[in-house]
C-alpha cells in the first residue's frame, strides 16, 4: 500500500498545484485524523478513502487551516441533497476503486449502472458546498444525460442550475486515473492515448484538474 507521502507526490505530480500547499494540506489532514499517521518505524500507509479526502482537501480549501472542515463538510454532501443518498466521499472513494481495481475500467455511478472512466467528470462547486458529476464523451452519446448534484439539502442542489458565477475545480476521469495509477498500480492500457483526450468544450490539452472561474 502507497504511504501518506506517496499521495502527496501523485497529487503534486498530476495537478496544477503548489507543492508546498498540498504537504500542507497533508499535514492539516493527518493533524485532524482525516489521515493516518506514521508511529515509530511504522509507515502510515492510505487507502482510497485517504486519497479521496486529500483530494477534497485540496480542492476545497480556502485557507489551509480549514482543510480538512471542507473535505469533511464535501465529503458528506449526499445523492441530489437527500438526507439518506449517497454521500459525495463514498461515491470518490468508490470511483478510485473501481479505476484501481474493475478490469472493465469502469465507474460505478449507482447500483449497476457504470460509465467508462475517462467519460468521468467531477465539477466541485468551492463558491458554496455542491458537486456536480457528469458524463462527457469526445465522441458518441453520453453513458447518461444531465448531472448529478451532491449537496446539503434537496433545495442546495438546485442551485446547480443558477445562472449566477461561481467558481469550481474539474476533475476529468483520465486525470483520477492518473493520480490511481500512481498509488494503486493501475496499469495504463495500451490505447493510453484516452488520457490524453481533449475536453469538447475546450481548445487545449487539459493535463490536469483545472480551476475554473465563470
Amino acid at each position: 500500500m502507497p504511504s501518506v507521502a506517496d499521495a502527496v507526490k501523485a497529487l503534486i505530480a498530476e495537478t496544477d498545484e503548489p507543492p508546498a500547499l498540498v504537504a500542507q494540506v497533508g499535514r492539516n489532514l493527518r493533524e485532524n485524523d482525516l489521515l493516518p499517521e506514521s508511529v515509530g518505524r511504522r509507515v502510515a500507509q492510505v487507502d482510497e478513502r485517504d486519497v479521496a479526502m486529500l483530494l477534497l482537501g485540496v480542492y476545497t480549501a480556502t485557507k489551509l487551516s480549514d482543510a480538512s472542515q471542507r473535505a469533511m463538510e464535501y465529503a458528506s454532501l449526499t445523492w441530489g441533497g437527500e438526507p439518506n443518498g449517497l454521500k459525495f466521499g463514498e461515491f470518490l472513494t468508490r470511483a478510485i476503486k473501481d479505476i484501481a481495481a474493475r478490469p472493465d475500467r469502469r465507474v460505478t455511478i449507482i447500483d449497476d449502472a457504470a460509465l467508462p472512466f475517462d467519460e468521468l467528470r467531477i465539477e466541485i462547486v468551492t463558491s458554496y458546498p455542491l458537486v456536480g458529476v457528469s458524463s462527457v464523451p469526445t465522441i458518441g452519446r453520453p453513458s447518461f444525460e444531465g448531472t448529478i448534484q451532491f449537496a446539503g439539502s434537496p433545495r442546495d442542489a438546485r442551485r446547480w442550475r443558477s445562472s449566477k458565477p461561481r467558481r469550481s475545480v474539474t476533475i476529468p476521469g483520465y486525470a483520477l486515473a492518473n493520480i490511481v495509477s500512481r498509488l494503486f498500480g493501475f496499469t495504463m492500457p495500451p490505447d493510453a492515448e484516452l488520457y490524453d483526450r481533449v475536453d469538447p468544450a475546450e481548445d487545449g490539452e487539459p493535463p490536469s484538474p483545472t480551476q475554473d472561474r465563470n
